[in-house]
């Protein structure tokens, strides 16, 4: 976000896109006391995947590999975000 918004905005712009996240992931509320399209929506969110493989040894079950792969993918899709933001940036100076 730092290469998009001037630095002193940064924070007032990622604060609420975070807190959707963590909402539409499933941290603030059980997924399952969500709205069914928020359940649906939830498994795509970046937090899901971290928030999911966080619980695991908490609550048991069975280990989706999902989880991981979320995990991985926004990473990836994130870090390509942002170097392609940085060679852009530094093309300018």
């Amino acid at each position: 976000m730092g290469y998009l918004l001037p630095s002193e905005n940064v924070m007032q712009i990622i604060s609420p896109v975070l807190g959707v996240f963590a909402l539409l992931g499933g941290l603030f509320i059980p997924i399952g006391l969500l709205p069914s399209v928020m359940q649906d929506v939830a498994p795509f969110m970046p937090t899901y995947g971290v928030a999911s493989i966080a619980r695991f040894p908490l609550v048991g079950g069975a280990f989706d590999p999902t989880w991981l792969l979320s995990v991985v993918l926004w990473t990836a899709g994130l870090a390509a975000a942002a170097m392609t933001l940085f060679r852009r940036d530094t093309r300018r100076a």
